[in-house]
């Protein structure tokens, strides 16, 4: 059996980890699946803890405004995943290296040096910092890179001409849950995603103060920004934080979640709190950019002007808000739409199928 090794580079959860355990599961079914992973005893070790696991240690260094120290952190961390790394494939043998997350790429290019071990890069992530892009770029060009692939078409816009033309789209892959049976009239309302800004989760905040008194708003995920949080709970609004939980889905349809929102006002390649909750027949709407965008017209361009809003735009989103709960006949049409979407589509038998005529065709 020819074996995989995959990439992660982050210790906790989030939508690009769950989509790596999709992919492990996937592969596993047909070829000897290993993990290459940063920390033991966290949340991506318990996560994959079906698979081998080869261990990394990252020391953390600031993500935003650098100082010297962080600098030095970053080439710490580098040089001592590269000996680690270097180590592991001189000793095993490995089929092909399947990246999941881009912070390893240049390590695990520069490990592979010599040995000739096939690499397939997966992006999940647009690059803003130009210089940070043109590194990627750079190490994606190398000849041992075989395939890349982008989880939008958004997503492979950031590739250089020569990138391309070794490039395809690979929509991430959603579970098919059975349609549940809400009423618009329930006004609960939630946001998935981590508590940062860039997530816009004070545009909803905004939003909820012109909706019906009993309008109630549902946080869920990483309370991960304090000021930020803080920020949001100066508004007099009915609100729920849950944390980061395991089943999402199970949460929507507990507390009757009738529409999501998901308010980015920073590139999002593509939005897994969309499309999972299209998969249960939950009418979402989101900025009109980035993924989000690119999946609606590619699906349901009927509904463009429904459930998508003006990047910001607390005005237009309160708008569409009561729009659909304003029309129960729109938003039943709104709610097949979109769960039709995730059976017929989007759905993790065809990615399979995808995915694995890919692989092949490689190794």
């Amino acid at each position: 059996m020819k074996k995989i090794l995959i990439f992660e580079g982050r210790e906790t959860i989030g939508g690009g980890q769950i989509i790596t355990k999709r992919i492990c599961d996937i592969l596993s079914s047909k070829y000897d699946v290993s993990v290459f992973i940063p920390g033991q005893d966290n949340g991506i070790s318990n996560l994959l803890s079906n698979y081998k696991q080869y261990h990394y240690q990252l020391v953390p260094y600031s993500s935003g405004k650098k100082r010297i120290k962080d600098y030095f952190l970053f080439f710490y961390n580098a040089f001592f995943t590269y000996q680690m790394l270097r180590k592991l494939l001189r000793e095993k043998h490995f089929d092909l290296l399947y990246i999941q997350h881009q912070n390893i790429l240049p390590v695990c290019v520069l490990a592979n040096w010599g040995l000739r071990n096939k690499i397939v890069s997966h992006l999940h992530v647009i690059y803003i910092d130009k210089q940070a892009r043109r590194m990627i770029c750079c190490f994606l060009n190398h000849k041992y890179v075989k395939r890349i692939f982008g989880v939008s078409r958004y997503t492979l816009s950031q590739l250089s001409q020569q990138n391309l033309k070794k490039s395809s789209i690979l929509y991430n892959p959603i579970p098919l849950r059975e349609k549940i049976k809400i009423s618009c009239s329930s006004h609960k309302i939630a946001i998935v995603g981590d508590v940062v800004r860039f997530k816009g989760h004070h545009i909803v905040f905004e939003a909820m103060q012109s909706l019906p008194e009993n309008s109630e708003l549902h946080v869920i995920g990483n309370l991960l920004d304090k000021k930020y949080l803080e920020q949001l709970q100066s508004f007099s609004i009915k609100c729920v934080y849950t944390g980061l939980i395991s089943d999402v889905a199970n949460y929507l349809v507990e507390n009757q979640i009738s529409l999501v929102i998901i308010p980015s006002i920073s590139p999002e390649t593509f939005s897994l709190s969309m499309t999972e909750s299209w998969a249960l027949g939950i009418p979402t709407i989101a900025t009109d950019d980035y993924g989000m965008k690119e999946i609606v017209e590619k699906y349901i361009p009927l509904y463009y002007d429904v459930i998508l809003f003006n990047k910001g735009d607390v005005v237009d989103l309160v708008a569409k808000i009561l729009n659909l709960y304003n029309d129960e006949c729109l938003y039943r049409k709104v709610s097949d739409a979109v769960y039709c979407v995730i059976r017929e589509h989007l759905n993790e038998g065809k990615f399979k199928k995808r995915l694995l005529n890919e692989i092949s065709s490689i190794i």
